[in-house]
C-alpha cells in the first residue's frame, strides 16, 4: 500500500512555504506533518465550502525551473466567511511537483490565513494536463495546468528548382524545427500556405521570394532572389573615354546579366558605387581599374589598364649642390621633368629624405654615407705608403616614381670625407 506524504505549512496571504522531507527545515517555523489529522478550526462539521483555485501561469514547459503559483481561496457557502486561521487545506496534483522541481511531492497540506493559501507547482518530466485539487472536508475546488513539451525554435530555409525555358518554379521547404505553418510570398503579389508550393510567375525577371515558418509561438523568416525565365550569365565589362589633354576619365558599364550593384576601384586608392562614374586622376600614368558587379548572391569581376593623360618624359637635368659632407644632411635640389606625385630619391643605395616635389623639381636631404676608414697612401711620390687618407665617395643619384619609372645620374653626388689629402 502506497501512502501519499502530506505536510503542514504556515502560509501568509497569497503566499505559502512548503516543507518537504522527514525533518524540520532550519528556515521554516513549522514542523512538517506526515499524516495530517482532521482539519482544525473549520467550524461546524457540517459546513459546506466554496473553494476557488487559481493557477498562474496556466501553462508550463516540462523541465523548466519556472513554477506556477497555485492560489486557493476558501469561504463558507452559507455566509461567505473564511475558515479560522490555521485551517488545513489539502492540495494534490495529477502531474508535476509541489514546492521545488523534482521533489516528487504530489500532495501537500496548507494552512490558511484569512481563508487563503498558496503553493508553487513545478512541471515534471511528463507532458500533459495536470488536475490540481484543493479539498476541505467534503468540499473540493479544481483547476487544470498544461505541461508542454519543450519547443525547438524553427529556422526558415528553402531551395527552388526552375528552368530557362518557362516561368514555373518548384519551391522546397528546408526549414528546421518542424514548423507547422508556412507562408510564402513570391514577390509578384501572390502567396501560398503550402509546405512545398509550385508557382508560375507572370514574366521573366528577378523576384524576391520569402518564406515565413512558425510553430507554437516560434517563427522565422528568410528571403532569396529567384531568377525566373531565360537565364543570362552575369559578366562584368566596361569601357572608358579619356584624352591626353586632361586627367578626367568617363567610365561606362557594359556588364551583362542585369547586375544590380557596381563597385569600382580606380587604381589610385579611390573608388565609386555608381554605375557609370566619372573620375579625375591626380596625375598622368597607367592605372589598373577594376569593376565588380553583383546580382543577388552572384559576383563577376573584370580589370583593365587605363592610360590617363600624356605621360611626361622623366629625366634629371641638374643636381645642386653636387657635393656635401659624408655625415649627410645636405639639402639638394634636383631639377628635371616628369617628377610629380610621390617619388623616392636614392643616393647610392640609401634613400634621401624628400622635402618637396613638383613636376620639375625635387628638394631632398642627403642620407649619411659609408666612407670607410683611413687607407694607406704615398705622401711624396717615392712609391712608399707612408701616409693615410679617406677618399671622397661619388654615388649615383636615382629618382623613382611611384608607378615604376626611374631616372639616374651616374656619380651625380659626391660625399666629401674631409681627409681626402694624403698626409
Amino acid at each position: 500500500m502506497t501512502m501519499t506524504k502530506r505536510f503542514l505549512v504556515t502560509v501568509g496571504s497569497l503566499a505559502a512555504v512548503l516543507a518537504f522531507g522527514l525533518g524540520c527545515s532550519t528556515d521554516s517555523p513549522t514542523a512538517p506533518v506526515q499524516n495530517p489529522g482532521p482539519p482544525p478550526g473549520t467550524g461546524s462539521p457540517s459546513a459546506r465550502w466554496n473553494i476557488q483555485v487559481a493557477v498562474s501561469p496556466s501553462e508550463l514547459t516540462i523541465g523548466s525551473a519556472q513554477p506556477s503559483t497555485v492560489a486557493i481561496r476558501v469561504r463558507r457557502a452559507d455566509n461567505g466567511q473564511p475558515p479560522a486561521n490555521g485551517t488545513t487545506i489539502v492540495v494534490s496534483t495529477s502531474l508535476g511537483d509541489f514546492g521545488s522541481a523534482g521533489s516528487g511531492q504530489n500532495s501537500a497540506a496548507l494552512s490558511t490565513v484569512g481563508g487563503q493559501a498558496s503553493v508553487f507547482l513545478f512541471a515534471g518530466s511528463v507532458a500533459g494536463t495536470a488536475l490540481v485539487s484543493a479539498q476541505l472536508e467534503a468540499s473540493v475546488g479544481q483547476r487544470t495546468v498544461a505541461f508542454r513539451e519543450q519547443i525547438e525554435a524553427v529556422q526558415a530555409a528553402f531551395s527552388f528548382q526552375n528552368s530557362e525555358n518557362n516561368l514555373s518554379v518548384q519551391f522546397l521547404n528546408q526549414s528546421t524545427g518542424d514548423p507547422t505553418e508556412f507562408l510564402w510570398d513570391f514577390g509578384d503579389g501572390k502567396t501560398s500556405t503550402e509546405e512545398n508550393p509550385h508557382h508560375i510567375f507572370p514574366a521573366v525577371g528577378d523576384y524576391a521570394v520569402s518564406l515565413t515558418v512558425s510553430k507554437q509561438g516560434s517563427s522565422d523568416k528568410t528571403s532569396q532572389l529567384v531568377l525566373v525565365g531565360e537565364f543570362i550569365p552575369l559578366v562584368a565589362d566596361f569601357s572608358f573615354i579619356n584624352t591626353e589633354q586632361n586627367l578626367s576619365v568617363q567610365f561606362q558599364d557594359l556588364s551583362q546579366g542585369d547586375p544590380t550593384r557596381w563597385t569600382w576601384d580606380f587604381g589610385d586608392g579611390s573608388g565609386s558605387r555608381e554605375q557609370n562614374p566619372v573620375h579625375s586622376y591626380a596625375r598622368a600614368g597607367d592605372y589598373v581599374v577594376t569593376l565588380e558587379v553583383r546580382r543577388g548572391s552572384e559576383t563577376a569581376i573584370v580589370s583593365k589598364i587605363v592610360t590617363v593623360g600624356q605621360p611626361l618624359d622623366l629625366f634629371i637635368d641638374f643636381i645642386s649642390p653636387a657635393t656635401g659632407p659624408g655625415g649627410g644632411g645636405t639639402l639638394v635640389t634636383i631639377t628635371g621633368n616628369g617628377f610629380g606625385g610621390r617619388v623616392a630619391v636614392k643616393f647610392g643605395s640609401k634613400f634621401g629624405n624628400v622635402q618637396s616635389v613638383s613636376s620639375t623639381a625635387i628638394t631632398v636631404l642627403t642620407p649619411p654615407a659609408d666612407l670607410g676608414g683611413p687607407q694607406p697612401c704615398d705622401t711624396n711620390g717615392d712609391g712608399t705608403d707612408d701616409g693615410t687618407q679617406i677618399p671622397d665617395l661619388p654615388v649615383d643619384v636615382t629618382v623613382e616614381l611611384e608607378n615604376g619609372p626611374t631616372a639616374t645620374v651616374s656619380s651625380g653626388f659626391t660625399y666629401l670625407s674631409g681627409a681626402a689629402t694624403c698626409s
